[in-house]
């Protein structure tokens, strides 16, 4: 449908997790040179083993001879209420099996462009994005993007049976690549459609590389 609107993405990569119906994809004009997704990743809650429902998309792609770029995209556990555990929890536990995962890129090679990306369930003062983020002005720490649309405000996600607007849309970038991000030309999407397609608003990132 995108190729018969103009839009080709020929490059794709589709992490399945525990959960049958939701996952985590990315299509991509540029080549994907490195697929690393996680997809069996658990923790324990109690006696309990529960699975990373959606699992890390891990790809790293090619938009230039010399230049890759990493990308994590994510989708923690929603804050429906389940039976296996409480939904705070499931979440805490899947932002340290994201962050055990980064810093394991991180110290393999520091200077990774790297990308950690998506729909976090939290808002920015909640412990499981400060998990993410990780310790300031540490090697492995992470740049929280800070988008907003064209009137300022930075919601990402609108819950209408509570009438409700969060932030929990969030992009994250290493300290190798958060130098190249173009921040007046990234923005959080004001399309006045935007509900049409999701109760989550686009964001925009543009990334100039410093050897393009």
């Amino acid at each position: 449908k995108l190729a018969q609107a103009g839009l080709k993405y020929p490059h794709s990569e589709l992490t399945f997790g525990a959960d049958p119906v939701r996952h985590v994809g990315l299509l991509s004009q540029f080549p994907i040179t490195q697929r690393n997704s996680q997809t069996d990743l658990t923790y324990r809650i109690g006696k309990k083993e529960l699975p990373f429902q959606r699992g890390i998309l891990d790809v790293t792609i090619q938009p230039s001879k010399d230049y890759q770029l990493r990308l994590l995209g994510i989708h923690l556990k929603s804050k429906r209420e389940v039976e296996e555990a409480d939904q705070a929890l499931m979440r805490r536990n899947e932002a340290e099996l994201l962050r055990q995962h980064i810093d394991t890129i991180l110290k393999q090679k520091p200077e990774t462009n790297l990308l950690v990306f998506g729909d976090f369930n939290e808002t920015r003062n909640e412990l499981p994005i400060k998990v993410i983020r990780g310790r300031y002005n540490t090697p492995g720490s992470l740049t929280d993007i800070q988008l907003s649309d064209d009137r300022g405000d930075r919601w990402t996600y609108y819950w209408r049976y509570a009438d409700q607007y969060s932030r929990f849309d969030f992009v994250f970038a290493s300290k190798g690549l958060v130098d190249e991000i173009n921040t007046a030309n990234s923005y959080i999407s004001s399309d006045p459609n935007w509900f049409l397609a999701s109760d989550h608003r686009a964001l925009v990132l543009s990334i100039v590389p410093k050897d393009q």
